[in-house]
């Protein structure tokens, strides 16, 4: 782009500055905070690109696959992609988030970077949309995520119809302490 702030890292934007330090920090709070409208209407852009063109969504898999990632990692990515950011965006070398991540890949927490590649995957519609229903590591990223991220992720962005939010009468249920097992034995 020839506009002189578009070729500024983060686009001379404060605020999304702010947001790619917080992703690569592992600050959930502060990525949702930065993320959310202020009273100035200064938003953080989850899109914005540094001066290789790496998107946040870039920062978060090539930590999660080196194992630098935080907790809070998947969660991280799906701030992200609910405030409309892109997993199939690509870098000046042409690599989407998901291929930095891979290539990044092997010393890290395998369980966190599967499950945070699923999801991107799914929401970059890499995979076919009848594929997402019998994906066990996207279930289980989804069921990491908890409510209501976890019925906003798949109701809302992914279309996964079966799932639903549950009450806490229904997940109670579902889900027994060791001492409620007893009982109904």
């Amino acid at each position: 782009p020839d506009c002189p702030k578009a070729q500024q890292p983060a686009q001379g934007n404060a605020r999304s500055r702010q947001l790619r330090a917080a992703v690569k920090q592992g600050s959930l709070e502060q990525v949702r905070d930065l993320l959310v409208l202020c009273t100035t209407g200064d938003l953080a852009d989850p899109n914005t690109w540094d001066e290789r063109g790496r998107r946040p969504l870039h920062d978060l898999c090539e930590l999660v696959a080196r194992g630098e990632g935080r907790g809070e990692s998947l969660r991280i990515g799906a701030e992200l992609l609910f405030a409309h950011g892109d997993p199939r965006a690509r870098d000046r070398a042409g690599l989407d988030a998901l291929a930095v991540g891979r290539a990044a890949e092997g010393r890290g927490d395998v369980g966190s970077w599967r499950e945070l590649s699923a999801l991107l995957a799914a929401c970059a519609l890499q995979t076919a949309p009848e594929e997402h229903s019998s994906d066990p590591v996207l279930f289980r990223a989804l069921e990491r995520l908890g409510e209501p991220g976890r019925s906003r992720m798949a109701l809302g962005v992914l279309g996964l119809l079966p799932l639903r939010p549950l009450g806490h009468a229904e997940l109670a249920w579902r889900n027994p302490g060791p001492a409620l097992e007893e009982q109904l034995a």
